[in-house]
């Protein structure tokens, strides 16, 4: 289930130069290695954890196997999708789905039962079913949750634009999904409807970003409503298998993985990443420094010198 010891971070890196040196072997940090390491670079993924894959990881207990984080993964069952395209790429078409059937998320509320189905037309017949008097709010949901997720590719691609097309049309690619993604989830179903169990109901898969409706952002309610609309899949061989595959794809172009590689700060010069300093003292040096640990760089691994 866990890599090979030659895994384990050692001394001899701080002799070589690499030309990225990636924090956290999370999903984003192996993505960006795999992708890298394929457009021929030099790559370094340091984990901290003695087991790889951020939320992908797998414990066992007794002879039951449990995911951490993933779960199920939507639009997957789409091959000619964007998503399950990228995966197919990342990994040489190694890592398979399951598709976990038409009924992909059951929600119970109050000891009644309520399905999400796949498919936007037949979750909306099924939700009239159980609200047979909140059809027209129904339908405008969906018709929001469509259109408030189809800004944010948008508001996302802008991202990837030149700073000098940014700076002058971002605003318009941003202004649309702002209007949503800076209410809450509740202020914009009330407006829909007053049936608070309704309500509840179209909250329910708030799971699946950690916050409560009276708290989270509607455009990321919407994007993820929108991305498991046509169901959910669950990777074969568990969620361990998605890291598995992209460190066999990173490892067969070259990449290198450290785990037990504790990062003490990023190496800054003339306000510039350069390279990292391990809790050992040991100095890596690189063209490009990418942190797959967010929160951690602001407030622990950026030392200005």
């Amino acid at each position: 289930m866990y890599p090979r010891l030659k895994n384990l971070y050692h001394s001899s890196l701080k002799d070589k130069r690499f030309d990225t040196i990636i924090i956290g072997s999370g999903l984003g940090g192996l993505t960006t290695a795999v992708l890298l390491a394929k457009a021929g670079k030099k790559v370094l993924v340091l984990e901290k954890h003695y087991v790889p894959g951020g939320f992908t990881h797998t414990f066992k207990r007794k002879k039951m196997v449990w995911d951490v984080g993933v779960h199920y993964v939507g639009q997957m069952s789409d091959k000619d999708g964007l998503l399950r395209k990228s995966f197919d790429y990342l990994t040489d078409n190694k890592l398979k789905w399951a598709d976990i059937g038409d009924v992909y998320d059951q929600v119970i509320i109050k000891g009644d039962t309520y399905d999400f189905v796949k498919g936007i037309q037949n979750q909306i017949k099924q939700l009239i079913h159980y609200f047979p008097n909140e059809e027209i709010a129904i339908r405008k949901y969906f018709d929001l949750v469509e259109k408030v997720a189809s800004n944010s590719k948008w508001f996302f691609g802008e991202r990837a634009m030149p700073y000098w097309l940014s700076n002058t049309l971002g605003y318009f690619f941003r202004k649309k999904f702002y209007k949503y993604s800076d209410r809450t989830t509740y202020d914009v179903l009330s407006e829909l409807t007053n049936n608070e169990k309704l309500i509840s109901v179209l909250s329910a898969q708030c799971g699946n970003y950690g916050l409560t409706p009276k708290q989270s952002s509607f455009g990321i309610h919407a994007m993820v409503v929108e991305h498991f609309i046509d169901g959910g899949n669950y990777p074969i061989g568990g969620a361990s298998s998605i890291h598995k595959y992209l460190i066999e794809e990173l490892e067969k172009h070259g990449g290198e993985l450290a785990l037990k590689a504790d990062v003490k700060n990023v190496i800054i010069k003339n306000n510039k990443a350069i390279g990292v300093l391990m809790q050992n003292e040991d100095q890596l040096f690189a063209n490009k420094v990418v942190s797959n640990a967010a929160h951690n760089t602001f407030k622990n691994l950026l030392v200005m010198n």
